[in-house]
């Protein structure tokens, strides 16, 4: 019970911090986005989160899942390991499904500048296709469809939350699903291990950045005031603790610290590999600057496989 504690508390601590961060991120960098840089920002955070993603996935998830002895001593044997292995492949497929249905079935938001909200991490697919280098006129032509919007819709959403366009509550459900899956994700993590925990942590926190940027300015595009998008974006992270709790307990007293590794690891690579990379590898610069984004794409990613990495051995050295 000693150790469950532990996990609650990293978990919850591990938590805050990851909303209290992402947070003021989405508030400071919203309007260094208005500049016109935001296709440099945004290459590097997403990147970044490439990086982090796939390299705790890499060096701490996968290793845990496939190592050689279990904690009692006992050699794992190589069906035991394929077995270990199938949460894997069901999850990326659950997730290709989930994908695949959000695309077809539920209704999608139509010229939005930001993303189709339909699947939870859709948005930072969309996001990373708009990071090229823009000429004025379409900033001019951005600027004047957004003051339309919000003029159109701010005023419902001033008054009654249920005015708002059906994109907001999509986001919000999307998202609330999102953080109880990352909590279950940061409490396994701490279930077994401390440092194992903040990988986990530092992972999702890179991840999350982008993700609240993207929606915060959804929400404002849409018309929605500046302290209610806030209101919200704090709202759907709340899920993250009873995640977390959830996560902690079942690492801790059914022994499922396996499973939720090989789910979480599934997870953070079909994010990283599936939605996050095809972006940037499809991102353009034009002129001079043609090298500029695959340079801040490459810096960003050994950036967060590199952290992660550092992390991992960290975590081996202190627990021999």
């Amino acid at each position: 019970m000693r150790t469950l504690f532990k996990a609650y508390l990293y978990g919850s601590v591990a938590s805050s911090v990851s909303i209290l961060l992402t947070i003021l991120s989405a508030i400071v960098l919203r309007p260094v986005l208005s500049t016109g840089q935001e296709h440099i920002i945004l290459s590097f955070l997403v990147a970044l989160s490439v990086g982090c993603l796939s390299g705790n996935a890499i060096f701490h998830l996968l290793p845990h899942i496939f190592m050689c002895e279990s904690e009692d001593g006992r050699h794992v044997h190589q069906e035991d390991v394929i077995w270990n292995t199938l949460p894997i492949a069901c999850t990326i497929y659950a997730f290709y499904l989930m994908h695949l249905f959000s695309e077809n079935f539920l209704p999608q938001k139509e010229n939005s500048h930001f993303h189709s909200h339909s699947h939870p991490h859709s948005h930072l697919m969309e996001i990373t296709k708009r990071m090229e280098v823009n000429n004025d006129e379409f900033h001019d032509n951005e600027s004047i469809a957004k003051d339309s919007r919000k003029i159109q819709a701010s005023e419902k959403c001033e008054k009654d939350f249920r005015d708002c366009p059906l994109i907001i509550w999509m986001i919000v459900i999307g998202d609330a699903i999102h953080s109880f899956i990352e909590g279950i994700a940061i409490g396994g993590g701490y279930a077994k291990s401390f440092y194992g925990g903040i990988g986990t942590t530092i992972a999702i926190v890179c991840h999350e950045v982008p993700h609240c940027v993207g929606d915060f300015g959804v929400m404002i595009t849409t018309g929605l005031p500046h302290e209610k998008s806030l209101f919200l974006i704090v709202i759907v992270m709340l899920p993250v603790y009873a995640g977390m709790i959830l996560g902690a307990t079942l690492g801790q007293l059914m022994d499922l610290t396996r499973l939720i590794f090989a789910i979480t690891a599934a997870m953070f690579l079909f994010i990283s590999l599936t939605e996050l990379l095809p972006g940037l590898l499809n991102s353009r610069s034009k002129g001079k600057s043609r090298w500029h984004l695959p340079v801040i794409h490459s810096v960003g990613i050994f950036l967060g496989m590199t952290g992660m990495l550092i992390v991992a051995v960290i975590e081996v050295k202190l627990s021999s």
